[in-house]
């Protein structure tokens, strides 16, 4: 027994010397910042959660925040909220700021001021969506979460050509749909997909889900962590593929076949496409992730581990190397364990990108890079080749 308390206390030495203490002063905020509010950190250590309790900033009677973390060695990026992503640090002038950055080594401390929140500024709302961006519902129904999220669509051009009225369209699913179309409800810059797939001339229709604001971790997560909950979702998953699905395939003109459906999705966004495209693997032909939070829960390497890949899955994983040592780490140990389950360069690419960042420019710009990977040609090119094969 009692050496049984000595290895437990020995190993639990061990994980304090494994982790480190970042701790945070904010010494100046905005005037308009009420003694009330409440300020968060929000980075790649948490899922970018901007109102997680577990990273509230103590008030100082003297008007400065700190707030202390316990954290692993390595890089990461943050941001200063007052709760939600619509109150969230800017500069000066209104303007977005790009991500924070400490590399924590040993127990840090750094100084910062928030210069502005993006709330107290008023600024010109522009649409940016082009025309064949359209809403199918701003409320639509989610029956397995007993809740409403806004879900749009994208159809290409050529979807309204009556020359071709009877034409189908592969189909991707994307998450954080209010961060794909339009630079109106994109508080970080939109993903310009509509202005790619226009440039490209890609014949896809693109379907994005908004993500539920606070839910979003909990949707967007199939495992309950212990620290940050979680694991909500299998029943967003049933949504997609047994309420959302069918009604977009009945409503439009879509191909419905494994090979021309997709889901794609960035962060946390990234984990929940990547878990759903193995898990219904015979849904999802076509698996675009990009700076997965593979970090989430261990189980997902034992699931992808576990899991047996069929020939029609095309996978499509991408990682900036500023973005964290911990996610280059764990997308690389992702990738191993997909190379031993035999996917080869045509069915797995892995990109990791110098420059890249946890951040939606980044996402935009690699967003075509990964369409032409997953969707190399005209879907109904394939229709016709397997036509011909079968003669």
């Amino acid at each position: 027994m009692q050496k049984r308390i000595l290895l437990l206390a020995f190993f639990l030495f061990l994980s304090i010397l494994c982790n480190a203490q970042l701790t945070v002063h904010i010494q100046s905020v905005p005037e308009n910042t009420s003694s009330s509010d409440k300020l968060y950190l929000a980075g790649n250590f948490n899922g970018w959660n901007p109102g997680d309790s577990n990273y509230c900033f103590k008030r100082k009677a003297n008007g400065t925040y700190s707030l202390t973390a316990d954290l692993k060695p390595g890089k990461y990026e943050f941001k200063v909220t007052r709760g939600t992503w619509d109150k969230v640090e800017v500069d000066s002038l209104g303007n977005s700021k790009v991500n924070r950055y400490v590399e924590v080594n040993g127990d840090t401390e750094m100084i910062i001021d928030v210069d502005g929140w993006s709330d107290t500024y008023e600024k010109e709302m522009i649409h940016t969506a082009s025309a064949n961006v359209r809403l199918v519902d701003s409320v639509f129904y989610i029956p397995q979460l007993k809740t409403h999220r806004r879900v749009w669509i994208y159809l290409p051009k050529s979807y309204f050509d009556k020359s071709v009225k009877k034409k189908r369209y592969p189909v991707l699913y994307m998450q954080d749909g209010q961060n794909l179309f339009d630079d109106f409800y994109a508080p970080y810059g939109e993903w310009n997909v509509d202005e790619t797939l226009d440039s490209l001339n890609k014949e896809l229709i693109v379907v994005g889900i908004d993500h539920g604001g606070k839910e979003r971790l909990n949707d967007y997560s199939p495992y309950q962590n212990l620290k940050y909950g979680g694991g909500n979702g299998n029943l967003y998953l049933e949504f997609m593929v047994n309420t959302l699905r069918p009604y977009i395939n009945e409503h439009y003109r879509t191909l419905k076949d494994v090979e021309n459906t997709g889901i794609m999705g960035s962060s946390m966004g990234g984990l929940i496409s990547f878990y759903g495209g193995l898990k219904y693997d015979k849904v999802f032909g076509k698996i675009g992730v990009f700076s997965p939070s593979f970090w989430f829960h261990p189980i997902i390497y034992s699931y992808a581990a576990k899991w047996k890949p069929i020939r029609k899955t095309h996978l499509y994983i991408l990682a900036g190397e500023k973005e964290s040592d911990s996610l280059v780490y764990e997308v690389r140990k992702m990738e191993s364990i997909l190379r031993h389950k035999g996917l080869n360069e045509e069915q797995l690419k892995v990109v990791f990108k110098p420059d890249g960042r946890h951040a939606e420019w980044f996402w935009r710009r690699e967003f075509a890079d990964a369409i032409n990977y997953l969707f190399p040609e005209s879907q109904n090119i394939t229709v016709v080749r397997k036509l011909l094969e079968k003669l």
